[in-house]
């Protein structure tokens, strides 16, 4: 036995196998979020009931409905009466999470027609075409599952480009570290359920990311044919949420730009591919934004909080809940009605705001112009759209609609400490690193066992982890035993998989007559 065979690791033939990284990060975020769907009782997240009965109707052709006559700001349209009833469902627990859910009715199968009203009409209706899909083949509570499987396919099947765009930066250890962190356990959460806010900050990620590699990293052949074309799925998918998805396409090219490398712009330009893609995103957006500014006819009225409140006063007030709106960055689940535990704040703020302090302080030129004008957008842009809405609308911002914004804060300081450190190797790196992909592993477990906590026994000073053993008051479809122990499983793989990828030495780079679309264009294989 020679001493080359008798070192070698019982992993190193399983280290041969080699898996895109679009492909393993799409499953691997996919399980994550179904777990979230199972884990979370129906219509137990934020207007989920309103966004369940927008996707049954559009997917029936009723495209926007009529302006309600019961609810101010909300639309009247026809839909099966299982999912119509989907507003009672939550009645008895959401906004107390000291109550459990035990007290939900079970939905039920009558699929007769049935007229109700949605708040989800302004949104572009795409979204809501693909996800209604189920409810014409399924019907009752394996039709609502089916609804929020489809949102998390599509969410992680947008991270999924922004991971293996992000690994195909030409150094990405800190950009990989940022889209991990960017990932919070709302985003996950948020993309189990019945919700366009997923698939927009997704959209996003994937949008910027793919942005960024184009505009940087050199796209010989064929490549540049495949990331354009990632770049054009990310981009509708971002742009057919909400009206302000538009806004923020503007500011990831507007960055995008300011972030390039200029010979690399420049040459990308030079190529058909280039143009034919610019044609089709100016398409997809006139088109979205043709739907935006069709009038609808709806009002919130005067029965919202804040409505006819000064523009000033509204600008003021967003700024100083600034912080406040974290939660919502990070893990509120239900209807917004549970934070996580503070440890699950602590390490996502330690880490993430070292991560971004850093490129701050440390990252040069116009990368680090380009991280400080996102973080401006970043604190800016819910005042000022708030201002712009509290007259007519009221009080109506939340934090997780700063996601998008959110995961690009990640996703460009780790970007600009990348440029300015490359893949230099620091002492005890290896250590922060896996320090940090361990503290991250563990907030997610702990948020999803916190969260399924909140429906079992609730959350007051009387229950204890213990009482979900002996005195449940609610169980999800799987037994939540089994649903932790395979969620803390797939977040360990995926945590080793990160630290691979983070850690393999970069290929040598393959000449552009030799490549082909077979190759890792979008990212790294590993």
């Amino acid at each position: 036995m020679t001493t080359s065979t008798a070192r070698r690791s019982p992993l190193s033939g399983l280290r041969r196998i080699r898996i895109p990284v679009f492909w393993s990060a799409w499953a691997l975020l996919f399980v994550l979020m179904s777990l979230w769907s199972v884990a979370t009782p129906l219509m137990a997240s934020p207007d989920e009931p309103s966004h369940a009965i927008r996707a049954a109707a559009v997917v029936r052709g009723e495209l926007v409905g009529d302006p309600s006559k019961s609810v101010v700001g909300a639309t009247d349209v026809t839909v099966p009466e299982y999912v119509g009833e989907s507003h009672h469902l939550p009645a008895c627990y959401a906004f107390r999470p000291d109550i459990t859910a035990g007290c939900e009715p079970w939905p039920s199968h009558d699929t007769t027609e049935m007229e109700t009203t949605t708040t989800s009409t302004l949104n572009s209706p795409v979204f809501y075409m693909i996800v209604g899909a189920p409810t014409l083949v399924l019907n009752g509570a394996p039709a609502l599952y089916a609804m929020r499987i489809v949102t998390a396919l599509l969410t992680s099947g947008l991270l999924a480009i922004a991971f293996a765009a992000v690994a195909g930066f030409a150094s990405r250890r800190f950009a990989l570290i940022g889209m991990t962190l960017g990932v919070t356990p709302m985003v996950l959460f948020l993309g189990g359920t019945i919700n366009p806010n997923p698939v927009e900050a997704a959209g996003a990620a994937a949008t910027l990311a793919t942005m960024l590699l184009v505009f940087r990293t050199p796209s010989p052949g064929r490549t540049l044919w495949l990331r354009l074309t990632m770049l054009v799925v990310s981009v509708f998918f971002l742009v057919n949420t909400r009206s302000i998805s538009l806004g923020w396409l503007l500011a990831i090219t507007a960055v995008s730009v300011l972030m390039a490398d200029w010979k690399i712009f420049l040459a990308v330009f030079r190529r058909a591919a280039s143009w034919v893609a610019v044609a089709l995103i100016g398409v997809i957006v006139a088109a979205v934004g043709l739907y935006f500014v069709i009038p609808k006819g709806l009002t919130q009225g005067a029965n919202a909080v804040g409505v006819g409140s000064s523009p000033y006063g509204a600008f003021l007030t967003t700024m100083d809940k600034t912080f406040d709106y974290g939660a919502g960055w990070i893990a509120q689940f239900g209807w917004l009605d549970t934070p996580p535990p503070g440890a699950v704040t602590v390490i996502w703020t330690v880490l993430l705001g070292s991560l971004v302090i850093a490129g701050v302080v440390l990252a040069r030129g116009r990368l680090r112009i380009g991280l400080i004008a996102w973080l401006v957008l970043f604190f800016l842009v819910p005042p000022i759209t708030q201002a712009s809405l509290v007259h007519e609308w009221g009080y109506v911002w939340q934090g997780r609609y700063t996601l998008a914004l959110f995961i690009g804060l990640a996703i460009i300081a780790g970007v600009s400490l990348d440029d300015r450190f490359g893949d230099r190797v620091f002492p005890l790196s290896g250590k922060f690193l896996i320090t940090a992909l361990v503290l991250v592993g563990f907030a997610q477990v702990l948020a999803f066992a916190w969260g399924l906590k909140r429906y079992i026994v609730g959350l007051n000073y009387t229950t204890s982890w213990i009482d979900m053993l002996t005195h449940p008051q609610w169980s999800p479809p799987v037994n939540w035993v089994v649903l932790t122990v395979l969620f803390a499983l797939v977040t360990v793989i995926a945590c080793w998989a990160i630290y691979r990828v983070i850690t393999e030495p970069r290929k040598t780079a393959v000449p552009a007559d030799r490549q082909s679309v077979t190759e890792p264009a979008l990212g790294a294989a590993g």
